[in-house]
C-alpha cells in the first residue's frame, strides 16, 4: 500500500475556495506537492493563488499553454527539485498522468474517470520513498469560478464523458478512503459498470446495417473539443529565424507543394516545438488553418504560465 486515496469530491469546491484551501494546508506542510486539474484556465488561477501566497516556495505550472519546447524544459527542472528534495509546487493537467516519471508524497487531483484517477495515483510515492506510511492521494470535485463568487459547471464537464465520471462516483461510493490494495477492484468494478451503460443492441443493428458512421458518431467516448488556433512562439533569435524559414517557403510562388513539404520536412520537428494550441475563442480574428505568429511578452506568452493572450490592439478614438 504505497498510496491511500482521500475522497472530498462528494462537496463540489470553486477553484478559487479549492485554491484557499491549498495555500492553508500548504503554509505549513512543506512537502513536495503534484495538484492536478481538468482545465489549462485552472491551473493558471491556482497557480497565481498560490504564487503570491507562497512567495518563498519553488512552483512550476505545466499544461499545454505551454510549447512542447518549454513543457521539456519545466520537466527536467521539477525532476532535478525532486532528486534535491525541494518542497516543489507543481500545477498541471492531465498531461503528467503518462510517460512522466515523477513521484511526490501529495498528489490532489480533480474529479474525472477512475482510470485517470488511478494514474494520478502512479505518480504519487511512486517508488516507496514513504517508507510504511502511504502517500496522500487527495481526490475533489472542481467548479468553474464565476465574477461576483458564483460557481459553474464542473471542471471535469467538456472533458471527460459524463457517464464514465458518473460511473466512477457510484464506484468509489461514500467511503472517505481507499487504500491502493483496493484499486484493482474498484477497476474492474468500474470497467463492469461502463461496459453496462453501453447500448449493445444498438450497436449490433448499427454492425448488421453496416452504419460504421453512426457508431463511431453516437459511441465516442471522448467528444471533440473546442476548435484550436495554432501559434507559433516567437522568443529568442532562433525562433526568428525557424518562422522566417517557414514564411519564405509559404510565401514562395514557384514552390510546388510538394516542394513546399520537402523544405520545410528539413526543420518542421524543431518548428512544431514551439507551437502553441488554443481555443479559437481565445485568439479569435487569426487563421484557424494556419500557424499564426505569436511574439512573447509578458501580455501573450510568459515563461511562468505559458500562452496568456493576444497582443491588445491600440485604442481607436473616433470624434
Amino acid at each position: 500500500t504505497r498510496t491511500r486515496l482521500y475522497c472530498h469530491h462528494h462537496t463540489p469546491l470553486a477553484v478559487d475556495e479549492f485554491a484557499e484551501r491549498l495555500i492553508d494546508g500548504l503554509t505549513t506542510d512543506e512537502r513536495a506537492t503534484l495538484i492536478i486539474v481538468n482545465r489549462r484556465r485552472a491551473v493558471r488561477t491556482v497557480f497565481e493563488a498560490l504564487r503570491a501566497a507562497l512567495p518563498g516556495r519553488p512552483l512550476v505550472a505545466l499544461s499545454t499553454n505551454f510549447t512542447p519546447l518549454d513543457r521539456r524544459a519545466r520537466i527536467r527542472l521539477i525532476q532535478r527539485l525532486l532528486r534535491r528534495g525541494q518542497p516543489v509546487i507543481v500545477v498541471t493537467t492531465q498531461l503528467v498522468e503518462a510517460g512522466v516519471d515523477f513521484s511526490f508524497p501529495v498528489v490532489h487531483r480533480d474529479l474525472g474517470p477512475l482510470d485517470s484517477i488511478i494514474q494520478a495515483a502512479g505518480r504519487c510515492n511512486r517508488h516507496g520513498e514513504s517508507g510504511v506510511t502511504p502517500g496522500e492521494v487527495h481526490l475533489w470535485q472542481l467548479q468553474v469560478s464565476k465574477p461576483g463568487g458564483s460557481v459553474g459547471e464542473a471542471q471535469w464537464r467538456r472533458v471527460y464523458d459524463s457517464a464514465l465520471v458518473e460511473v466512477t462516483v457510484e464506484t468509489l461510493g461514500t467511503a472517505e478512503t481507499w487504500d491502493e490494495g483496493k484499486f484493482l477492484e474498484l477497476s474492474q468494478r468500474y470497467f463492469a459498470g461502463c461496459r453496462a451503460r453501453q447500448d449493445q443492441v444498438r450497436v449490433d443493428e448499427q454492425l448488421a446495417r453496416g452504419d460504421l458512421a453512426g457508431i463511431e458518431r453516437n459511441f465516442r467516448l471522448i467528444e471533440d473539443g473546442p476548435p484550436t488556433v495554432s501559434l507559433f512562439v516567437v522568443r529568442t533569435p532562433k525562433d526568428l529565424d525557424l518562422w522566417e524559414r517557414y514564411r519564405a517557403i509559404c510565401d514562395d510562388p514557384y514552390l510546388a507543394a510538394a516542394e513546399q513539404e520537402q523544405r520545410f520536412r528539413r526543420f518542421k520537428r524543431a518548428f512544431y516545438e514551439r507551437v502553441v494550441q488554443v481555443y479559437a475563442q481565445e485568439a479569435s480574428g487569426l487563421d484557424r488553418d494556419a500557424v499564426n505568429r505569436l511574439d512573447s511578452s509578458p501580455e501573450t506568452y510568459h515563461r511562468e504560465v505559458g500562452f496568456t493572450g493576444l497582443p491588445q490592439e491600440g485604442s481607436t478614438c473616433i470624434f
